[in-house]
């Protein structure tokens, strides 16, 4: 069985960089797979375990059958790792309440057409009372507009009144989770104008 293993493994060689994204994919998938948010430690470690473990299957004769599984428990662990480490690095930025009516100018990073107007990604949004950077608050929307977007295109810059509120976690269990979505985006609220 190990020779087989060995033989399949040189017959992918060419194949090693796809083998390797689908590797680290793996581990991504995994992150987002599990209940609960990982320590950023246990997983560091458990990279370095692998790391150790290579590189002792890699020196010493008698551990180098055991190579490959080694080597691919690694990259898991790397895409794994690579999970916590971007959740990690990114602050909760989501609006914390509810804002009627407020003021918004923003520029148009992007639209989405819908079957009734459209979507509008605004990035700076300046939200807020004073409308100056300084007394308002710079984030980014995506606000809905019934009408109006037809003459917009991505780089204009809009001034409008909206409602804006945290983007909602999924509608029932195992449901498409847009604040989590919205989360690694960088969408810190969404919102409805007239």
């Amino acid at each position: 069985m190990v020779l087989s293993i060995r033989e399949t493994v040189a017959r992918q060689r060419v194949n090693w960089p796809c083998w390797l994204a689908i590797g680290l994919g793996t581990g991504i998938l995994l992150y987002f797979a599990i209940p609960f948010e990982p320590s950023l430690r246990l997983a560091i470690g458990g990279t370095a375990i692998a790391a150790l473990l290579a590189l002792a299957a890699a020196l010493l004769p008698r551990c180098r059958p055991a190579l490959w599984p080694v080597l691919a428990l690694l990259v898991l662990s790397c895409g794994f790792t690579a999970a916590c480490l971007r959740t990690a690095s990114m602050t909760p930025h989501f609006i914390v309440a509810d804002m009627r009516a407020v003021p918004v100018i923003g520029r148009i990073t992007q639209i989405e057409p819908l079957p009734a107007g459209g979507r509008m990604t605004l990035t700076p949004a300046i939200v807020g009372r004073g409308m100056d950077a300084a007394q308002g608050v710079t984030l980014k929307v995506q606000i809905t507009v019934l009408s109006g977007i037809d003459d917009l295109q991505p780089g204009d810059w809009v001034r409008l009144r909206a409602d804006l509120h945290p983007p909602s976690g999924p509608a029932a269990p195992d449901a498409f989770d847009f604040r989590r979505q919205a989360f690694f985006s960088g969408v810190d609220g969404i919102g409805f104008s007239y």
